[in-house]
């Protein structure tokens, strides 16, 4: 089983997304940022990781929200949500076409755009 995190930042009832660049199973699509959790790494660590390689910011991990199961081209994994606050502003787009705040009704109506993973998580965020 492998184990991914994403990471929730709430500004002003908005929550943050990035578009993911075309490839990949969710090339295209927005997401709550985050990725794989590495070999040896505790959630918190892979958070500030993948936020400085994906973002190239520096994060502070905060409360944990929930934790689901989803399957992706063949593989089982399981889903650690965070929330998390930026503690730099200037976001960059290594692994994303772009960022954007959306409030929860707004995700919800992006259907097929947003990542199937991160649908998940939608009745867990406040």
């Amino acid at each position: 089983m492998y184990k991914s995190v994403a990471g929730i930042i709430k500004k002003d009832n908005k929550f943050l997304l990035g578009k993911r660049k075309p490839g990949g199973s969710i090339g295209g699509k927005w997401e709550f940022p985050g990725g794989k959790v590495e070999d040896g790494e505790n959630f918190k660590n892979s958070l500030e990781r993948e936020f400085m390689e994906e973002l190239g910011i520096k994060i502070e991990v905060k409360d944990f929200i929930i934790e689901k199961e989803f399957k992706s081209e063949d593989h089982n994994f399981n889903l650690y949500a965070f929330y998390i606050e930026l503690l730099d502003s200037a976001i960059e787009t290594n692994e994303h076409d772009e960022f954007k705040y959306f409030t929860l009704d707004e995700i919800k109506k992006l259907g097929n755009s947003f990542a199937d993973s991160d649908k998940l998580l939608l009745d867990y965020i406040k």
